[in-house]
């Protein structure tokens, strides 16, 4: 997960520019913070904001459903 963090912050997305990519890694481990014991790395978190950003949607939106 770490190397995958150093790639996505000197890129800024997966690929050149925003794609399906960046959502489904987003949706897939943007939750896993939430898990005891597992440590994301700042970059990677860094990297779910410009993600949700560019989306134009909020990545705490619905959390209160499942809190």
């Amino acid at each position: 997960m770490r190397e995958l963090a150093r790639r996505l912050a000197q890129q800024g997305f997966y690929g050149a520019t925003l794609s399906l990519v960046d959502v489904v890694l987003t949706a897939d481990f943007h939750l896993l913070r939430l898990l005891d014991g597992v440590t994301i790395p700042l970059d990677l978190l860094y990297y779910f904001q410009r993600v949700a950003t560019a989306c134009g949607v909020s990545l705490e939106d619905g959390m209160a459903h499942h809190l």
